[in-house]
């Protein structure tokens, strides 16, 4: 039985309605409505609202190629407003082509909203431009679902979700934390989501609101919304035959957000013959920089404040997943990027006085984020797939200490010192392909990957320590110069890194060309004001980063079953920074040490043991040791260079025969300087 629903705008029934009288999609014969030829916005509002009051499956069947733009919402609900009233029954549109598109001078809406009772399948269309409002202040999120925000039963076959965005996060302006960016720019979902021959593409989220003032707590600012693609808050997910590309979270007044392309914090995601490609979490911000000190020519000068912590960046570049079971069968994940962190503010300088005021310590660098391509925080299965050139966060450089006040009648103030905290370079983010980083939750967190190619990902690099501050001059006595803070090391585990409790499996995969983040080179100590008073050290240098696949050092054990580890290059270490201006005595006024080389195949703690089954580690590379470095004064100590990194397999140094197996045929062979760390402790593995 059919019912052909005919009407005009806001009066009885409108054309295009077919309600299908029956208790499934397709078991009542279908008549074909006559199509409405305006293209009107209001002539599809109509359309959503009759078909709301059918008890029953309902068509709508819209104009081929026509774009339907929408100039403002309809009344709002609890999820914020629409361009139409939320659907509440079943429904399928039929799109021929058309677009549902938010005119651009509109105030904040989304395209479509899904109630919980709600069963709607959408085809053959496009949904564009919706932005959802901004958090109401203070303090408040900005609203999920860009363009589409579902709670009940959604399925979207060749639909193009594009271009739409979320509100930003409010700022606080009382004793609490700034407002979450807006989730899902294309699609925030907490139903049930199938996606098939679906592109979502170019959407973005909101950044988060700046904090509230900091009273006996710290309180923090808000991070930008997860899911730029797909925002997953609840619900199973599957997606065949799609792509989510070139999608970007926005980034916060403090963290960057997670998941450039889809963010998930619960339910179940399989994903099936599809890209994730092109997509960036956000970046973190800067820390503010400090205020100088007051000035007080009658006294002594005031001491200056300290910069700002940097912001961490986003995690999950291509997919950030949090407590939720992955699985994915033939998927490329290429070209996406985690967020990098945001660079410490500088102290401010030390008030000018009779004596003068000190500076102050420079803000830490956020570290990189984690998961270039594959963030998962659970279990992941992925399966005859790619994980190519995607890159973790780079760490941001460390805020510059405060230089010391002039004292016009007693001593100058001193530089501030950074250390291996205040004003610290930020660390690279681990696992440029994947990141498995679960290993603290109270849920089983496991890795299986078999059949695929993980290559050419690039981890994060460490950012720069802070520089000292410079002494101030003084009449009776003049300020010393301060420490620089120690540099970030680099990104390790570039193509796999793994933080799980549980046993992990890689089987008849190849993993190369992989490279580990570079450690920051250090920056230079404070100089005095006269050459008789302390010099600043020089900073340390990070560390690089493993180019292959690093291991945790709580869980359970891996075992890799056959392909290759080859041709993986562990990041290079960093420069040491030279020491400052002035008197010295020992390593205090000296270089700092350069940072150790990152090591190329695989690295792995004596807990964590490993069995390699007719396994090739072949042709990896250590990355290249730090120079320390050199002091001002002639009398100071210099840096030490940065320590070798090892070529094939490296394990911690309390590894025993029974750490490393070799099984089945497996070899470590031609690896640059060596193939087995610590030398002659594993049966099998030599030079």
């Amino acid at each position: 039985m059919t019912n052909t629903r005919r009407g005009g705008r806001g009066g009885a029934l409108a054309i295009g309605v077919t309600a299908l009288l029956a208790t499934s999609w397709g078991t009542a014969a279908q008549a074909w409505a006559e199509q409405d030829p305006t293209c009107s916005a209001q002539w599809f509002r109509d359309q959503v609202e009759a078909a709301n009051t059918v008890d029953g499956p309902v068509t709508i069947v819209l104009s081929p190629g026509c774009e339907y733009v929408f100039d403002e919402p309809v009344a709002g609900g609890e999820n914020g407003d629409n361009a139409t009233a939320p659907v509440i029954g079943q429904l399928t549109v039929t799109g021929n082509g058309a677009t549902l598109r938010r005119a651009a001078d509109a105030p904040a809406f989304r395209l479509l909203e899904i109630a919980p009772t709600a069963v709607v399948r959408l085809t053959d269309l496009t949904v564009t431009g919706g932005h959802t409002a901004d958090g109401v202040g203070p303090g408040g999120p900005g609203v999920a679902g860009g363009g589409i925000h579902n709670a009940g039963e959604l399925t979207l076959e060749d639909v193009t979700v594009r271009e739409n965005s979320t509100g930003n996060g409010a700022d606080q302006d009382g004793p609490a934390d700034g407002g979450a960016g807006g989730p899902g720019g294309g699609i925030a979902t907490s139903g049930t989501l199938t996606m098939i021959d679906t592109v979502v593409t170019g959407n973005t989220t909101g950044r988060g609101g700046v904090a509230g003032p900091d009273g006996p707590y710290h309180y923090a600012a808000g991070a930008g919304g997860k899911g730029a693609g797909v925002y997953q808050l609840a619900g199973d997910a599957v997606v065949r035959d799609s792509t989510i590309s070139d999608n970007t979270v926005g980034g916060g007044d403090g963290s960057g957000g997670d998941g450039g392309g889809y963010a998930a914090e619960a339910g179940t995601i399989t994903m099936e013959s599809s890209r994730l490609t092109g997509n960036a979490a956000g970046d973190g911000a800067p820390g503010a920089d400090g205020a100088d000190g007051a000035d007080n020519p009658a006294g002594a000068g005031g001491q200056s404040t300290a910069g700002g912590h940097g912001g961490q960046g986003g995690s999950g570049g291509g997919l950030w997943a949090y407590r939720v079971d992955v699985t994915m069968t033939d998927v490329l994940v290429e070209g996406n990027r985690a967020g990098d962190g945001g660079p410490g503010g500088r102290s401010g300088d030390g008030g000018d006085g009779t004596d003068g005021g000190p500076g102050n310590y420079g803000g830490k660098g956020g570290a990189g984020g984690a998961g270039g391509g594959l963030y998962v925080m659970g279990s992941l299965s992925f399966t005859d797939g790619a994980v190519r050139a995607n890159r973790s966060g780079h760490g941001a450089d460390g805020g510059a200490a405060g230089n010391g006040g002039t004292g016009s009648a007693g001593a100058g103030g001193y530089g501030a010192a950074n250390d291996f905290i205040q004003g610290a370079g930020g660390y690279g983010g681990d696992g440029a392909g994947i990141c498995v980083c679960g290993g603290y939750l109270e849920r089983p967190t496991t890795m299986a990957v078999s059949g695929s190619v993980i290559d050419a990902n690039v981890a994060g690099d460490g950012g720069r320590g802070g520089a000292g501050g410079n002494g101030g001059s003084g009449t009776t006595q003049s300020g010393s110069g301060g420490d620089a803070g120690w540099s970030g090391f680099g990104g390790g585990g570039a193509a796999i890194a793994l933080h799980t409790e549980q046993p992990a499996t890689i089987t008849d995969t190849v993993i190369t060309g992989n490279r580990g983040g570079a450690g920051g080179d250090g920056a230079d100590g404070g100089d005095a004001a006269v050459p008789d008073t302390w010099a600043g050290k020089g900073g340390h240098a990070g560390g690089g980063g493993v180019g292959g696949v690093t291991l945790s050092y709580d869980g359970g054990p891996l075992t890799i079953t056959g392909g290759t580890v080859s041709g993986n290059t562990g990041g290079d270490g960093g420069t040491g920074g030279n020491g400052g201006f002035g008197a010295v005595y020992q390593d205090a006024g000296g270089g700092g040490n350069g940072g150790a080389a990152g090591s190329g195949g695989v690295a792995f703690p004596a807990r964590r043991p490993i069995v390699l089954d007719a396994t090739i580690v072949a042709g990896n590379s250590a990355g290249v040791a730090g120079q320390g470095g050199t002091p001002t004064n002639p009398d100071g100590w210099p840096g030490s260079p940065g320590e070798a990194g090892h070529g094939g397999v490296v394990a911690s140094w309390d590894a025993t025969a029974d750490s490393l197996r070799l099984v089945g045929g497996a070899q470590v062979v031609d690896n640059t300087p060596d193939n087995c760390f610590p030398a002659g402790r594993f049966a099998g593995c030599t030079g």
